[in-house]
This record gives structure tokens, C-alpha cells and sequence, in this order.
């Protein structure tokens, strides 16, 4: 293996060791389960769903994940989670709620995104890598926050974004994989996940002095990024069935 992946894949365990000293403090979700395990777990299965993708009939992968079943169970998915991570920030403190949501969706609208249909027709290599990079790093703050919140949010938001990620990361490594540069998707495939991690670790440690005002509100505006990204697939994936021949 080259060089670039080797570092990446010790980013990646310097990464996982921060969020051990910060899983140190607590559990996530108040089920006993470390947050390290948590993150890792969500960042190793998108490791391996982007290797499977270079390594095994990559054109056939990119197919599944972009059939229709696939696409709208995700986007539903990223929409109930955005409600469910909103609902009780909105019964404690609607004001921040209010406030933090509409932040929320105003962060959303300038995030590069590109559905997951269109993303290998013509959608170059670079600005996709681009895109999952920064939607990766969200999932990381909406996965260490779910976590953090506790109870049945944080199982929600491992299983949704888990399964976001492992398609996106699948996607992007079948995609490089299928113009011939397995090498590089490789390595964009472990630097995607080490954007995750270190979001992750970004936001459980700002948990740890944050006061609960504040952490409200970044609730607020997670919960506003993914009503949006979830309502946006949802038009999307509608937009495909209207235009699909019959």
C-alpha cells in the first residue's frame, strides 16, 4: 500500500484514541456502550462498504445504491431522525429550538451536495470527494451528538447514519475504482472517515464544557442540517420516479 494511506490509517488511530480519552468521561446513549465504540464501529463499517466497493464488482455496487428503494429509505431515514433529534429541544426550550433549527437549515442550503442517482453521471471525482468530505464531517457532529443526548437518539442516529455513510462511501470508492484509480480511492475512502472521526471528536469534547443552553442549540441545528438533507432526498428521489419512464 502507498504512502498516503499509511498516514491516513494512523490519522485514523490517533483520531480513535482522542475519542477514547473523551469516551472516558461517560457513555453514549446511557446504554453503557463507549462512545469510542460507537464511532468506530460507524467508521469502520464505511471503511469496509468503500473497500467492498473498490475491490468487489465496483459498477455493480453503484447500481444497488442507486435504486430506488435504497435512496428513499435513506432519505426518509435523514428526515424522522431530524424530527426526533428537534422534539425535545422544541418541548424544553422552543426558542432555542426555533432559533438553532432555522440555523440549522441555513447551513444546510450552502453544503455541496449531490444526490446519490446523479453522482457518477459525469459529477467529477474531486468535487464529489469534496462533498462527502463535508457531509461526512457532519455525520460525525450529528452521530457524537445523538450519542451524547442519550436514550433511543443516539441508536437512531448510529443506524441512519451508519447506513447514509456506508452507501455515500461506497459510492465514491466505486466511483474512482471504475475510472482506474483504486489506489487513490483507497485513500480517499480512510481520509473520509477521518473527517468523521475528527468532528466527532471535536464535538464530544466541546460537550464536555459546553453548557446545557448551548448544547440545546447545537441539538437544534443538527437536528435543521438533516430535516433539510432529508427533506432535499426526499424531493429528489420524487423528482426521479416523475421523470422515470413507466
Amino acid at each position: 500500500m502507498s504512502t498516503p494511506p499509511r498516514r491516513s490509517v494512523v490519522l485514523l488511530c490517533v483520531l480513535a484514541f482522542a475519542v477514547e480519552r473523551v469516551a472516558a468521561h461517560g457513555t453514549a446513549s446511557g446504554s453503557g456502550i463507549p462512545l469510542l465504540s460507537v464511532l468506530v464501529a460507524s467508521a469502520a463499517v464505511g471503511v469496509a462498504s468503500g473497500l467492498g466497493a473498490i475491490y468487489w464488482r465496483p459498477q455493480r455496487v453503484t447500481r444497488v445504491l442507486t435504486r430506488r428503494r435504497v435512496t428513499v429509505l435513506l432519505a426518509i431515514g435523514l428526515t424522522l431522525l431530524g424530527i426526533v433529534y428537534l422534539a425535545p429541544v422544541v418541548l424544553d426550550r422552543p426558542v432555542v429550538a426555533l432559533v438553532g433549527g432555522s440555523l440549522g437549515l441555513s447551513a444546510a442550503w450552502s453544503l455541496p451536495h449531490r444526490h446519490a442517482s446523479t453522482a457518477s453521471a459525469g459529477h467529477h471525482a474531486t468535487s464529489l470527494t469534496a462533498a462527502l468530505g463535508v457531509h461526512r464531517s457532519v455525520e460525525g457532529i450529528v452521530l457524537a451528538t445523538g450519542g451524547i443526548a442519550g436514550g433511543s437518539l443516539g441508536t437512531a442516529a448510529l443506524v441512519v447514519i451508519t447506513a447514509h455513510a456506508a452507501a455515500e462511501t461506497a459510492l465514491i470508492g466505486g466511483v474512482l475504482s471504475a475510472d482506474g484509480h483504486a489506489r487513490r480511492a483507497v485513500t480517499v475512502v480512510v481520509a473520509i472517515q477521518g473527517c468523521f472521526l475528527a468532528a466527532a471528536v471535536v464535538t464530544a469534547v466541546a460537550s464536555l464544557v459546553l453548557p446545557a443552553l448551548v448544547r440545546a442549540g447545537v441539538l437544534a441545528l443538527v437536528a435543521g442540517v438533516l430535516l433539510f438533507v432529508g427533506l432535499q432526498e426526499c424531493r429528489q428521489c420524487y423528482l426521479d420516479v416523475r421523470t422515470s419512464p413507466p
